[in-house]
């Protein structure tokens, strides 16, 4: 609007101009195969995912922060249980004959796996669900499609991100049940073996505890053990001996603390980024080691990445997106059905 003031009997005025502020939202924008659209615009079934939810997932792996982010998308885990495994990833259920449930995964347009994608350098995530991504990228897409988009730098002063997260699995999240003695597990097998006569072939104790206590001393006399009870029923208390002297006689091997640890989770990233009007830059290095239960399983992760954008003169503009990883998965891995032929 428009304030003005003259002077009487003068053409001399002095216009005072205020500007009105006119405050308006833009729609949220998706990144799909072929572009940028509104979202108000996008006819296409399409699930979106901001970067700032996956950061607050201490995960090493993408594929398990995506878990109950986004509607119809199973992530199921996998049954080995080993630091590093991916699980699957199931959307609008089985769509190919070849037993693979997985979605096309894109990384800035490149075919990746997601184990080797730190989490934290994820912009955004767009899940195409429909038939259109079909006619986009083809019979790959036959389970949906999965765009990544990795961070970029911000116009104004470089900005210097550090993050680290350490986490732990103490025994007692396993210690469920307390380990038998050796003087219990004997005498355990020492009823077994008795039962296995008197009730299966209706022999009498003194038969049967002869034969039990013979199956005892030739299983363990080889290993410095000698066995007797002072009775012959079937809930006698047996003597654990020794014939050699070894020492070892009664003696408990803790295989709970051989196998299993306390398992340690950490990860440290590190990044740099930022823009002026000529270059717009994102560089990352990040560690990640995740630790199983089980001694010998172990995840180690390396990776790096760089998002370099320059523009040259008015009419060209040099991208680059360039990303390392190294993943080494060690320990124990068993990846056998069993539930099926």
């Amino acid at each position: 609007y428009e304030i003005a003031s003259c002077l009487v009997g003068s053409e001399m005025c002095i216009r005072d101009s205020v500007l009105a502020e006119d405050t308006e939202t833009l729609d949220e924008v998706v990144v799909i195969g072929y572009g940028v659209q509104k979202k108000v615009n996008l006819t296409g079934s399409v699930s979106s995912v901001k970067g700032d939810a996956l950061e607050r997932r201490p995960v090493a792996d993408a594929t398990q922060s995506l878990q109950g982010m986004v509607p119809g998308l199973l992530v199921s885990n996998s049954n080995t249980g080993r630091p590093g495994a991916s699980g699957t990833l199931t959307l609008r259920g089985q769509g190919n004959l070849d037993n693979n449930a997985n979605p096309y995964i894109l990384v800035d347009g490149v075919e990746m796996s997601l184990s080797d994608v730190n989490p934290n350098d994820i912009e955004s995530i767009s899940v195409l669900k429909d038939a259109a991504a079909s006619s986009l990228y083809g019979s790959r897409a036959a389970n949906g499609v999965i765009l990544i988009t990795t961070k970029k730098g911000q116009i104004g002063k470089p900005v210097v991100t550090l993050k680290a997260e350490v986490g732990f699995t103490p025994c007692w999240a396993t210690d469920n049940y307390e380990t038998a003695s050796v003087q219990e597990n004997v005498n355990m097998l020492y009823t077994v073996f008795h039962d296995a006569r008197t009730s299966g072939k209706g022999e009498t104790d003194e038969k049967a505890a002869a034969y039990a206590i013979g199956q005892l001393n030739s299983r363990f006399n080889k290993h410095g053990y000698q066995f007797t009870t002072n009775g012959t029923g079937a809930y006698e208390n047996v003597n654990i001996l020794e014939y050699d002297n070894s020492g070892r006689g009664g003696k408990y091997y803790d295989w709970d603390k051989a196998y299993f640890r306390t398992a340690i989770y950490q990860t440290y990233d590190m990044s740099v980024s930022g823009a002026t009007q000529n270059t717009n830059y994102y560089t990352s290095l990040s560690y990640t080691q995740d630790e199983g239960r089980l001694k010998m399983n172990s995840f180690d992760r390396v990776s790096g990445r760089l998002n370099l954008t320059q523009k040259v003169g008015k009419f060209l503009e040099l991208t680059t997106n360039a990303s390392l990883a190294r993943t080494k998965k060690s320990g124990y891995n068993d990846t056998r059905n069993t539930g099926s032929n």
